[in-house]
């Protein structure tokens, strides 16, 4: 087992992505099925013919921000893995 003081960035957020049987892999798990549930609730709201347009601005913007987000969480897994291209494709 690697002494957690000698793993570098890359290898923290690796674990903390790839690694589901640790408190922090565990909590980015969680996390983002949370962000699943919100986004999905969000286009289900959104689609509501009665929505008030103030409420569908609301929601676009949680939607654009959960993107963000994913987008992010993307970028980082190509950051972390040892050969980005091949897990892009």
């Amino acid at each position: 087992m690697t002494n957690p003081t000698d793993l570098t960035v890359r290898d923290k957020v690796h674990e903390v992505i790839f690694e589901a049987d640790t408190p922090a892999g565990k909590a980015f798990d969680i996390a983002l099925l949370v962000l699943i549930v919100v986004s999905i609730v969000a286009v289900m709201v959104e689609s509501l013919p009665t929505l008030d347009e103030e409420w569908r601005g609301v929601l676009t913007l949680v939607e654009a921000g959960i993107t963000l987000i994913f987008s992010v969480e993307y970028l980082l897994r190509l950051y972390c893995v040892k050969r980005p291209l091949r897990y892009a494709f």
